[in-house]
């Protein structure tokens, strides 16, 4: 009798256990959606920028003065800007562009003739970015480089 007393208690353990799993899936996507209405009514950058739609991410990000050109994956984004954008405008952008990454890294351009719109990039799209960002908020990685046509350095 005590064998089938504790393989019930067993049984309504294992329910109550993917009872308390369910619920926690449910109140973290509930969570989520929450999340993103709340980012879209305030009018920032919608989550829709992590979806896989280069076309989407185009349009949410052109203000005049900076335009996505192009994407790789989730993780870089490759960015034109007017000339003799600062660091504080360069920060603003990734800030759009990467707000909803963990892992996120934005290239930037002030000629959109020389930018690169796609991966692989050639030699003279590399000599010519003049800024880079890398975000790893995992590493706590978040810094721009400010480039040079031969190297890139921390921008202070």
């Amino acid at each position: 009798m005590t064998n089938s007393a504790e393989g019930l208690s067993g049984k309504k353990l294992g329910v109550l256990i993917g009872v308390l799993a369910f619920v926690v899936v449910f109140i973290a996507v509930i969570g989520g959606e929450v999340q993103k209405q709340k980012a879209d009514k305030s009018g920032s950058i919608k989550a829709e920028v992590l979806e896989s739609s280069e076309a989407k991410v185009k349009d949410k990000l052109d203000y005049g003065w900076y335009e996505v050109v192009g994407t790789s994956g989730s993780a870089l984004t490759l960015v034109v800007v007017n000339k003799d954008q600062g660091k504080y405008s360069l920060l603003y952008v990734a800030k759009q562009v990467c707000q909803y990454r963990d892992v996120c890294g934005v290239i930037y351009w002030d000629d959109a003739a020389k930018a690169a719109r796609a991966l692989p990039m050639t030699d003279a799209q590399v000599n010519s970015k003049i800024a880079h960002y890398q975000k790893n908020k995992h590493s706590g990685l978040n810094r721009l480089l400010k480039c040079l046509s031969d190297s890139c350095e921390v921008w202070n």
